[in-house]
């Protein structure tokens, strides 16, 4: 059995699956608080909010804004945390990674305010951030 706070962060780690799709996906990002709309022929697949890079303790990535990895569905604060097995359970012990950690969203240009510096735990921060919609091209319709 893990500990109290290992069962509770797993609730927030995502599990990822790796789909191949019939047409192109692509990003597209409003760089303001407003959901952008996909083009003429294209199905949205969700809306969120746009991701540049995330680092923790000197490595990192960065995303291609086109990508559909820059649009993150669900907003985090922290993109990383480590799971190790746990000895005698054989269960995950999972733990957000270090206070190092640095994740960059794109600022929504109409966001204003006095003070740009906000904790995790503003209520205002979502609403600070550039909103993006990832697209998939219809395969059933002729250009």
């Amino acid at each position: 059995q893990g500990s109290d706070q290992s069962d509770m962060i797993k609730n927030f780690l995502s599990r990822c699956t790796v789909c191949e799709s019939p047409s192109t996906v692509l990003a597209i990002h409003s760089f303001t608080s407003s959901d952008p709309s996909c083009p003429d022929k294209w199905e949205e697949l969700w809306v969120g909010f746009s991701l540049m890079m995330g680092r923790d303790r000197g490595g990192g990535t960065g995303t291609r804004l086109e990508g559909h990895g820059s649009c993150l569905r669900y907003f985090t604060p922290q993109l990383s945390a480590r799971c190790v097995m746990s000895g005698s359970s054989g269960q995950p012990n999972c733990h957000f990674m270090s206070q190092d950690q640095t994740t960059a969203y794109i600022k929504a240009s109409d966001w204003e305010s006095e003070d740009d510096r906000m904790g995790f735990f503003d209520p205002n921060l979502k609403k600070s951030l550039s909103r993006c919609a990832v697209c998939r091209r219809l395969t059933n319709v002729h250009v």
